[in-house]
């Protein structure tokens, strides 16, 4: 087994590193794409591009390790090109950019190198990871780096220029390299045989085998024993690394067999980092002193964290925080998750730090808010820094007693600021909350005419949401109710910036197409009369699949609250823009009696599922409006759902009125509403109507139809405990009544 280089370290602390990180949990799926028009814990901009100092709006949910490098610029610092490549490969958890579990480009050119070796026996792969422990099975670590196998593959080149290709000497080096890696799964218990030999090298490099099989198969004590006989052999070519391997043998050892997860052996770990201080000390060991030292960097990161994060946190400030800058910024961001503070920067992140979750991606509520923003403003009226200056303007209400200062020292930060779109964001927002809400829309008309290259989309959607919310008429809202997403689909990756993503057929499509955003949507599906929804639907504002859709739900709201005047008007705007769904309409047009006309609107609900009283939030519905989601998303559910996702996510929690709201418009909304809010879920809904029908009709011959749609719903709707009284109903009237019917065969069984 050939000597590792320093870059191996790297490689270690990293692995060992992430085992420490808190594990991200992910469920299975199915999973569904989603419209994000906002990326809450990554920026607006591109990697690239916030690495280089081009923040857009900086975010209280970006992850800690954003809001660092956003502190450097924010404060004057910069990264230079290498340290921002490296910044980059923090954010995406990629502490090895050439080691990834697809590639075996190193592993490949050994196996090369020792099949060109004759008679030696063929091997495919190596299993290069091995589990954490037993106790831990699914976690697993990076046992074996491509450096073990270069190395390997080195040092073969170098024994068959000195023995021959086909010497003994070189066949049992190989075999006893085999049993090496064989030990990589971290499962084995093999080791090459004691070498008895003449030749020094010979013996030494069996030697040195032999303790790397030990490290391998996790028998630590016995490889730093055989570590630290190697160190005491002068006559070895791996002496001078003997000590430095010993102390990392007794590194896993305080690391890897611990009973509990993320806990080490203090007392191991100490006599690693005395060993590791004697190396540093000495000169005749100059040879492993850059490895040692990460590897005593990454002691102390566990033994003392306190000191460890001062020390960070310095080298995160220095103009040139050096070239071991993205394992420091990686050991940092760590040590502030596990809770460890040191100065400014770290307060900083504390403070302004909200987590976000896949239900809360605004950040999840802080229960400190208030004694937040009183340190918030402390620290900037102590500081006067730009970084307090964005958390007390982000955390500090419009009512409170610093609005004035905060506002007036915000409008000394330059537009050449890195922070300067974070600053008018926080600072407009104060504003429209304020008493200043004209001056604030004055500004961001002004903001959000910039041209795209100069406004990156989720910072022009941020500043478009506070938009929405100052609109002075239905015209003004509509203008600004439509945004494009900034992403589309769903991430399937470990990492949160979602490095791995799958991109359905709709996400292609969706992509750079407008939608409603939460408070559009929300606004439109509680706060909006019928009489706005028409106008809304005919508003040349909106793109056409938008005003499909409020179109739709606008009618299906008219049909529930029994504004069958309303669903009439609403048949000029379907033509022009659902003419399939308008065609199959006819029968509910040409309807004269109001029972006639209710029928005929239930039996078109039953047969296009997509139908529903609610404009939806993001993508529209995948599904055509006729076929069956087979995931529930299909017509609506009841107000008091909260266990249903798909319903909060379509009307969501309560948003105020919009202030253009005439009092005639208030006063239809709350009689439409009253009738909405006690809508039970569809089927419970649909299925009582269809049999209150065929109790008078039953000679219709569209009844057995609409009996069989309306089983069918009870089985793919949103459902209680009552839909399945409502299920067996239909069910058995159907074959009592229609047995002989095509529906009452197509009606098997009822739910």
């Amino acid at each position: 087994m050939a000597i590792k280089s320093a870059r191996w370290i790297v490689i270690l602390l990293a692995v060992v590193l992430m085992l420490a990180a808190p594990s991200a949990i992910y469920s299975c799926g199915p999973f569904f794409d989603e419209a994000e028009f906002v990326r809450g814990n990554a920026p607006q901009v591109s990697q690239a591009d916030f690495a280089a100092g081009k923040l857009g709006i900086v975010l209280p949910t970006l992850r800690r390790s954003y809001l660092i490098v956003a502190y450097r610029y924010l404060s004057g610092l910069k990264l230079d090109g290498k340290q921002q490549h490296e910044a980059i490969d923090v954010w995406n958890r990629n502490m090895d950019p050439g080691r990834e579990r697809g590639e075996n480009a190193a592993i490949e050119a050994w196996l090369k190198a020792r099949g060109e070796v004759p008679g030696s026996p063929e091997i495919r792969m190596y299993e290069t990871y091995a589990p954490v422990s037993n106790e831990h099975s699914y976690q697993s670590f990076l046992n074996c780096p491509d450096e073990a196998f270069k190395s390997a593959a080195a040092t073969l080149a170098d024994r068959i220029h000195k023995y021959g290709a086909d010497s003994a000497v070189v066949r049992g080096w190989i075999a006893a390299q085999d049993q090496v890696f064989s030990n990589c799964n971290g499962q084995g218990q093999v080791a090459p045989a004691i070498l008895d030999s003449k030749d020094p090298v010979v013996r030494a490099d069996r030697d040195y085998q032999i303790a790397t099989a030990h490290f391998y198969g996790r028998r630590f004590d016995d490889a730093a024993a055989s570590f630290d006989a190697i160190a005491k052999d002068s006559a070895s070519p791996w002496a001078p690394y003997g000590s430095y391997l010993a102390a990392r043998a007794l590194i896993r050892k305080a690391t890897l067999d611990t009973p509990e997860e993320d806990k080490f052996d203090g007392p191991t770990m100490k006599a690693a980092q005395q060993r590791l201080e004697q190396l540093l000390s000495d000169p005749h060991a100059a040879v492993t002193h850059d490895a040692a030292q990460r590897l005593l960097d990454f002691v102390r990161f566990r033994a003392e964290p306190a000191k460890r994060i001062a020390e960070m946190e310095q080298l995160m400030l220095k103009p040139d925080p050096g070239t071991a800058f993205k394992q420091h910024l990686w050991d940092y961001v760590l040590l502030l998750a596990h809770g460890e503070q040191a100065e400014d920067l770290s307060d900083w992140v504390r403070t302004i730090y909200t987590e976000s979750t896949y239900e809360q991606p605004s950040g999840v509520a802080r229960s400190d808010a208030g004694s937040a923003a009183e340190h918030a403003v402390a620290k900037w009226r102590e500081t006067r820094s730009l970084p307090w200056l964005i958390a007390a303007l982000q955390l500090t209400g419009a009512e409170g007693n610093a609005a004035g200062d905060l506002l007036k020292a915000a409008s000394q930060v330059p537009a050449s600021s890195p922070g300067f779109l974070t600053v008018r964001y926080y600072a407009l927002r104060m504003m429209a909350k304020g008493k200043q809400p004209d001056a604030a829309r004055k500004e961001l008309d002004a903001l959000l005419g910039r041209p795209a290259a100069d406004l990156p989309l989720g910072a022009r959607n941020l500043l478009n949401d506070e938009r929405q919310r100052l609109a002075t008429s239905l015209a003004d809202f509509l203008a600004h109710a439509a945004e494009i997403p900034t992403y589309v689909g769903f991430d399937v990756g470990l990492t949160a910036g979602g490095d791995e993503q799958y991109e359905s057929e709709q996400a292609k499509q969706s992509k750079g197409r407008p939608f409603f955003n939460a408070y559009a949507a929300q606004l439109l599906a509680q706060r909006m009369p019928l009489t706005l929804l028409v106008e809304s639907a005919r508003s040349s504002a909106l793109p056409n699949h938008l005003r499909r859709e409020i179109a739709r739900s606008a009618w299906m709201r008219a049909v529930l609250v029994g504004d069958m005047t309303a669903a009439d008007q609403l048949q000029p705007l379907l033509q022009e823009l659902d003419s399939p769904l308008w065609k199959m309409m006819e029968p509910f047009r040409t309807a004269k009696a109001k029972e006639e006309k209710s029928f005929a609107a239930i039996l078109l609900t039953l047969q296009n599922p997509g139908l529903s009283p609610f404009v939806r939030t993001g993508l529209l519905r995948s599904a055509t409006l006729g076929e069956m989601d087979h995931f529930r998303d299909n017509w609506w559910c009841e107000a008091s759902g909260d266990d249903v996702v798909r319903f909060r996510r379509e009307r969501g929690s309560e948003v105020p009125s919009p202030t253009f709201l005439s009092a005639e418009d208030q006063k239809a909304l709350q009689k439409e509403m009253a009738k909405l809010v006690q809508a039970p879920v569809a089927p419970n809904y649909l299925v009582p109507e269809v049999l209150a029908y065929a109790k008078q009709n039953p000679d219709d011959p569209r009844v057995p139809e609409a009996l069989h749609l309306a089983v069918r719903s009870t089985r793919w709707g949103c459902t209680n405990p009552e839909t399945t009284h409502w299920s067996e109903k239909a069910f058995r009237l159907v074959h009592q009544r229609y047995p002989k019917s095509e529906w009452a065969e197509k009606t098997k069984y009822h739910y």
